[in-house]
C-alpha cells in the first residue's frame, strides 16, 4: 500500500518538474527576464580574498532576559595560503523592557573587540522585521541578529586593502538598522579599494512559475563553471554561478554595484572536498562556529553563581547538569 502512495508522489514530483522554467523572482532586486545568453563563462583569477562568518549560542534563557555568546571571525588568503586571521568575542545581555522591548548590553571578551553599536541592538518585539509570523520575536531571537550585526561591522573593519570580501549568506539587509552596517561595509571597501561579496549555501529563489532558479539555471547552462546575473538593484547585483567545472552546485552570489569579484571568488573554489564551493569560507565557517562543547563551558560560568539561579528555568539548569555527566 505504501508503495503505491509513493508511486502518486513521485507523479505529483514529475508534474512540478515538467513546469516551464520561468523568470527569476526576487523582491526588493530589479529580476531579468530568463535568457540562455546571460550565461557567461568563468575563468579563475588570482586575487587577495578576505571571508566572514560568525556563530552564537544561548548560554540563559528566561521570559525577561537572556545571555548569547557571540563569535564574528574574518580570515585572509593570499596566493591560496591564509596570512592574517582573528575571532571576536563577546557577551551579549538582551533583556526585556516595558513595552516588550529588547535592549543589548555587550561585554567584549579581549581588548580590541571589533562590535556592533549597542544603540543599534534595541528591538520591539512586534518589529515585522524580525517577528515570527502573527507572533511577537522571542527574545532567543536576538541572538542571531546580533552575530549578523557582528559580521557586517567586521566586514567594514577588515585589515587589508585591495581585498575582496566574502560573507556567509546574501547582502539584502532586511532588519532594522542592518542597511546602516551594511551601507557602512560598503563605503569602508571602496575606501580601501575593495568590494563586499557575499556566498549563500542555500538558496530560495524562485521562477514565476514556482521553479527554483538554481535548479533551472543548472539545468539550460553551458558546460564548465559559469555565471549568470539575474538581478540587482541600486546597490547590488546578484548572481547565480557555478565556480568549478566538476561541482555539481551553483550557488547565489551577491556582489557590490559596479564589480565583478566572481573569477577571484573561483579562485578559492578547487577544493577536491567540495569543489565550487570557496575553502575560505569553510575555514570561516570552521573556525566562527560555536561547537556544543564551547557553550557548555560558557554555560556553566554564569550557573556557577548563586545570583542567577533565582533566574534561570529548572529545565535549563537540568539540561547542563545532564550534558556534563553524559
Amino acid at each position: 500500500m505504501h508503495s503505491s502512495v509513493a508511486r502518486d508522489v513521485l507523479g505529483e514530483i514529475e508534474r512540478i518538474a515538467g513546469r516551464e522554467d520561468g523568470d527569476p523572482v526576487l523582491p526588493g532586486y530589479t529580476a531579468f527576464p530568463y535568457s540562455a545568453e546571460r550565461f557567461e563563462g568563468l575563468k579563475a583569477e588570482e586575487s587577495r580574498l578576505a571571508f566572514v562568518d560568525g556563530g552564537n549560542a544561548e548560554l540563559l534563557h528566561t521570559p525577561s532576559f537572556s545571555v548569547f555568546l557571540v563569535r564574528a571571525y574574518f580570515s585572509v588568503f593570499e596566493a591560496g595560503l591564509k596570512v592574517k586571521a582573528k575571532r571576536h568575542e563577546f557577551y551579549a545581555l538582551c533583556s526585556a523592557e516595558p513595552g516588550i522591548r529588547y535592549r543589548t548590553k555587550i561585554f567584549p571578551l579581549h581588548e580590541g573587540c571589533i562590535i556592533p553599536d549597542e544603540s543599534d541592538m534595541t528591538f520591539d518585539a512586534e518589529d515585522p522585521t524580525i517577528r515570527d509570523g502573527i507572533f511577537a520575536a522571542d527574545i532567543s531571537r536576538m541572538g542571531g541578529i546580533i552575530r549578523k550585526f557582528a559580521e557586517w561591522k567586521l566586514a567594514a573593519c577588515v585589515p587589508a586593502k585591495d581585498c575582496i570580501i566574502v560573507m556567509d549568506g546574501t547582502l539584502q539587509a532586511g532588519m532594522t538598522n542592518e542597511t546602516k552596517y551594511a551601507e557602512d561595509a560598503f563605503a569602508q571597501a571602496r575606501m580601501r579599494r575593495s568590494a563586499v561579496s557575499a556566498v549563500a549555501k542555500t538558496s530560495s529563489v524562485y521562477t514565476t512559475t514556482g521553479n527554483n532558479l538554481l535548479a533551472v539555471l543548472q539545468k539550460n547552462a553551458p558546460p564548465g563553471a559559469w555565471q549568470y546575473r539575474f538581478a540587482g538593484n541600486s546597490a547590488t547585483e546578484v548572481y547565480a554561478a557555478k565556480l568549478h567545472h566538476s561541482s555539481r552546485h551553483a550557488f547565489r552570489i551577491d556582489v557590490m554595484k559596479g564589480f565583478n569579484p566572481l573569477p577571484c571568488i573561483a579562485s578559492h573554489c578547487n577544493d577536491y572536498r567540495f569543489p565550487g564551493y570557496p575553502y575560505g569560507l569553510s575555514d570561516a565557517h570552521m573556525f566562527g562556529k560555536i561547537e556544543d562543547a564551547e557553550k557548555l563551558q560558557h554555560k556553566a560560568l554564569f550557573l556557577s553563581s548563586s545570583r542567577h539561579r533565582a533566574h534561570i528555568s529548572t529545565g535549563d539548569a537540568h539540561g547542563i547538569l545532564d550534558a556534563l555527566v553524559r
